[in-house]
This record gives C-alpha cells, sequence and structure tokens, in this order.
C-alpha cells in the first residue's frame, strides 16, 4: 500500500463534502493553492 496525493478533481470534491457537513459543526475546510484542505472557525455569511 502506498499513499499518493489526491488529484485536483478528488481534493475539491472532497473539500465541497467536508465544508458542508463542518459547518453545522462551527468549521468550515478550505482548499489550498497547493491541494491541501485547511480546517478553520465559521465566521457566517
Amino acid at each position: 500500500m502506498r499513499l499518493e496525493r489526491a488529484t485536483v478533481e478528488d481534493s475539491r470534491w472532497m473539500q465541497d463534502a467536508l465544508d458542508r457537513i463542518s459547518r453545522a459543526y462551527g468549521s468550515r475546510v478550505e482548499r489550498n493553492p497547493d491541494n491541501t484542505l485547511t480546517a478553520r472557525p465559521y465566521q457566517g455569511p
């Protein structure tokens, strides 16, 4: 087994899914230019 970087498409999908779910818990997930994800407190609209 080996770990590989996610594709841009997979990174976007994961960010969308995690961001949608995490807002109910006061967080949001952002995708960075290098396709890593960062969780941050949700500040509201």
